[in-house]
C-alpha cells in the first residue's frame, strides 16, 4: 500500500502545475479548446475568401481572443497569443518568445511546452500550446494574393499568409510571477 501511496504521490507531483490549482493537462487542455473553438467559428464562414469582410473577423477570431483573455484574467495568469507571422503587430514575439516558437519550429510534433521564465524582473512558470492552421483558417490565412480585400486594406505589413493546413500558426501562452 505505501508503494502504491507514493507512486500516486509522485503522479500528483508530476501532474499538478505550479501554475496553480489546475493540473498542466487541463491548461493545456483549455488553451487547445480556444484553437476548436477558432475552426468551429471559422467553419461557420461559408461564403467564398473573395467575400469575407471584418464583420466575419469580429464573429470567428475577435471571440477567441476575448475568451482567451477573459479566461487567463480569471484564472489570475497573464496570457498572450503569438505568432512569428503576424497580422497584427502586438502578436509578435518578444525575444524571450522567439525561442519558445523556435522550439515548435524545430518539432512539429510538439505540441506544448511547459518551463520557467524570467521576463523584466519577474520570474515563474510558464505552459504554450502549439495552435496549428485548420483548414477552414485558410480563407484569411491561406495564398498571400487571396486574402480578404478588407486585410490587405487594414493590415498593410500584414504577415499571417501563406499557410498551410497543419503549419504553425503561434501559440497560446500563459505564465504567473511567482507570488502572483
Amino acid at each position: 500500500m505505501k508503494i502504491i501511496q507514493s507512486v500516486f504521490l509522485l503522479w500528483a507531483l508530476a501532474t499538478t502545475s505550479v501554475l496553480g490549482s489546475e493540473t498542466s493537462a487541463s491548461i493545456v487542455e483549455k488553451l487547445n479548446s480556444f484553437s476548436q473553438m477558432r475552426e468551429e467559428l471559422a467553419k461557420s464562414l461559408s461564403k467564398p475568401w473573395s467575400e469575407v469582410t471584418e464583420n466575419d473577423f469580429k464573429a470567428v477570431c475577435a471571440p477567441v481572443g476575448m475568451a482567451f483573455k477573459k479566461w487567463a484574467e480569471t484564472n489570475g495568469f497573464q496570457a498572450r497569443q503569438v505568432s512569428a507571422k503576424a497580422r497584427n503587430p502586438k502578436n509578435l514575439p518578444t525575444k524571450f518568445e522567439q525561442a519558445i516558437s523556435k522550439q515548435f519550429e524545430r518539432n512539429p510534433k510538439l505540441e506544448h511546452i511547459e518551463s520557467d521564465f524570467a521576463l523584466n524582473g519577474h520570474k515563474g512558470p510558464s505552459i504554450a500550446v502549439r495552435i496549428r492552421v485548420a483548414e477552414a483558417c485558410l480563407k484569411c490565412h491561406g495564398k498571400k494574393a487571396e486574402r480578404p480585400e478588407y486585410i490587405v486594406q487594414k493590415y498593410p505589413n500584414d504577415r499571417a499568409f501563406n499557410f498551410k493546413v497543419g503549419d504553425l500558426r503561434g501559440f497560446y501562452w500563459v505564465w504567473k510571477s511567482k507570488g502572483n
